[in-house]
């Protein structure tokens, strides 16, 4: 229900990767505010894009919303893959920390 607050907020809004060298995640500690947590793990945001983070070109395609809403979804176990235009992948990050 929350989603349907309007046409974008059921939309991906962010994905952030996030290594393990932070100074958050080491900590264990979740402080129940997400502007300090989403730093101790990779996460994705249904709702709100930001701006700020495209080119002037692309920001009539960012995902509008009245909502932002993280979801943390890494962890040490955590594999990311980037997969190149003839199918092969490459390791992004790894166990906590980046292969590029």
């Amino acid at each position: 229900a929350y989603c349907e607050r309007d046409a974008g907020a059921s939309r991906l809004g962010e994905v952030a990767l996030v290594d393990g060298d932070g100074r958050i995640g080491p900590l264990g500690t979740s402080f129940s505010d997400t502007l300090i947590d989403e730093n101790a793990a990779s996460h994705i945001a249904l709702g709100m894009a930001y701006e700020l983070c495209v080119d002037d070109a692309d920001k009539a395609r960012v995902n509008g919303s009245e909502i932002h809403v993280d979801f943390m979804i890494g962890s040490p176990e955590q594999r990311v893959l980037g997969v190149d235009s003839d199918g092969a992948e490459h390791p992004v990050l790894i166990g906590g920390r980046w292969q590029l």
